[in-house]
């Protein structure tokens, strides 16, 4: 009892998954993100102020560690401000963290009323950390995800307005954490940025339990005797969904060679034109399998099923929760071009270099399909190159690990 009440008392501010869950189709990677360090921190107490439930009754409950989650505010709902702040004022904490993306608490008004919200936090005083997912700066990369064409005039304000979030959080908040070292530069770059603020901490490997029948069963979108490719995470147009799905339509894609889409559309963002267009086109192609949301006791069957996975990303805006998993199982992956600065992780660069790997082995444009298609034949037919892409993800999964991480995550918290 008493080590329990010497723990450091923090209080954080973010969507997270129900009660014995660990991912849901209703709260969003970043939910999935904290609650893995929240599970693994002895040293330290936290109340978590969340979204409120979508799918099950919105009751405060204690996780197995006696962390209290308590149900606060809504998505888009401006007032939720105030019953945050009125919730912050009942509780007793050494800090206050928020786990932030943009469109975790809503669209473009509840980004804007955002640092309304951390200067009066400020004023109480209280010492602030933001966990920043992206770094994206120029929404003009974004222009087909927010279904606008890249000369609307919006995305410039948007983009101007993302700025100067970015510089209002470097004033404000007492540190912010990154998960890639490619963010803290782009933060660099921007007025009041302060070296000794910003901190990565790189996201962190979810190590599931060893396999069990289930996960070694495959589920009926695994094609035996096929080449199968696994595309997974929610179904968006900076992943590159529709992209990859068009890739397979082309008269050049090798008939050995099965795509699973296994995610389901986004809740952080209105895109239902978006992923009815893509349903439509997975409709056409004979060699895409479409999943849906995949539930917590199927996710291990997807990733230890497949021969590899493919991340055909057209933009990079935040870590990758997926490569993550992929990383988690120990698969071989391929990323877009776009996704090369990920290569700058200094376990990364040292993983590279002690397997003679370099970015070219792993890596594919996004400005031709053939230059996907040449790489995934290339490994289907050389199973040492496969292998070695798998000796990558071995030597992540260890520098990766969420236990080693949480212990880093934790000394920043209470920083």
């Amino acid at each position: 009892m008493e080590q329990e009440m010497n723990k450091q008392q923090i209080l954080v501010i973010s969507s997270y998954p129900p009660k014995e869950k660990l991912v849901d189709e209703k709260v969003g990677g970043v939910a999935y993100y904290l609650k893995n360090f929240v599970d693994q921190i002895e040293s330290i107490r936290f109340t978590i102020l969340s979204e409120k439930f979508k799918t099950v009754p919105n009751a405060e409950f204690n996780d197995t560690k006696g962390n209290k989650i308590i149900p606060t505010w809504d998505k888009n709902a401006i007032l939720s401000i105030f019953a945050t702040l009125k919730q912050i004022k009942r509780q007793k904490y050494h800090s206050v963290v928020v786990n932030y993306d943009f469109g975790v608490f809503g669209g473009t008004k509840s980004a804007a009323i955002f640092p309304f919200f951390l200067i009066l936090l400020r004023l109480k005083h209280n010492k602030i950390t933001i966990i920043q997912h992206s770094a994206l700066q120029d929404l003009t990369k974004m222009a087909g995800h927010l279904q606008m064409s890249e000369t609307d005039f919006r995305l410039k304000i948007y983009g101007i307005g993302i700025k100067l979030n970015f510089v209002l959080f470097l004033i404000l908040c007492n540190k912010i954490l990154l998960l890639e070292e490619e963010f803290k530069e782009r933060l660099l770059k921007l007025p009041f940025a302060k070296a000794s603020k910003i901190s990565v901490v790189q996201h962190p490997i979810y190590n599931p339990q060893p396999s069990t029948k289930l996960d070694l069963t495959p589920p009926a979108q695994i094609k035996r005797g096929k080449f199968n490719i696994l595309f997974f995470g929610f179904l968006t147009w900076y992943k590159g969904a529709d992209w990859i799905v068009r890739a397979t339509i082309e008269p050049d894609w090798p008939e050995e060679v099965n795509l699973i889409m296994a995610g389901g559309k986004t809740i952080n963002l209105d895109n239902d034109d978006y992923y009815e267009s893509l349903l439509k086109l997975i409709s056409k192609s004979q060699f895409t399998q479409h999943t849906g949301f995949v539930s917590d006791e199927s996710i291990g069957r997807y990733f230890t099923n497949a021969d590899i996975i493919v991340l055909p990303y057209r933009v990079l805006m935040a870590s990758s929760g997926p490569l993550a998993w992929a990383i988690a199982y120990k698969k071989p992956f391929l990323i877009s071009d776009k996704l090369l600065a990920y290569t700058k992780a200094k376990d990364m660069q040292k993983g590279m270099e002690k397997l003679g790997i370099n970015p070219t082995d792993f890596s594919f444009t996004t400005k031709d399909f053939k230059s996907l298609v040449d790489k995934i034949l290339e490994l289907k037919n050389n199973p040492n190159k496969l292998a070695k892409l798998s000796e990558l993800s071995h030597y992540l999964n260890k520098t990766r690990n969420l236990k080693f991480l949480a212990n880093e995550f934790g000394k920043e918290l209470l920083k």
